[in-house]
């Protein structure tokens, strides 16, 4: 539960700070990515665990904002500094994420 009650937090700080900086004006889902590792020695710290509580935690705040829906993107950085920073570098970049959540270890 506890879990569950974080990551909401985390989920309308994160669009908050989106609003303010009106970084998705122009697109048509705001996307949440959920950045940790899900399959190496941090996974049961975090992991899919994390992705589940997200999706839930937007699945209670109604799942759109503004009119707009939100996505939840998930990816396994495999607890490797190079994976994490090139994936989080195209997710800004290309991919036009607006909020990440964990990315803890």
């Amino acid at each position: 539960m506890k879990r569950k009650y974080l990551a909401a937090r985390t989920v309308a700080l994160g669009l908050a700070l989106a609003f303010a900086g009106v970084a998705f004006a122009d697109q048509n889902a705001i996307k949440i990515a959920v950045i940790n590792d899900q399959s190496g020695p941090f996974s049961a710290h975090g992991g899919p665990g994390t992705v589940a509580a997200v999706k839930l935690a937007v699945q209670d705040f109604g799942g759109t904002v503004l009119g707009k829906p939100i996505e939840v993107l998930a990816f396994d950085h495999q607890n490797k500094p190079d994976i994490a920073t090139s994936l989080t570098t195209k997710l800004i970049d290309v991919d036009g994420v607006d909020v990440f959540v964990d990315g803890a270890s």
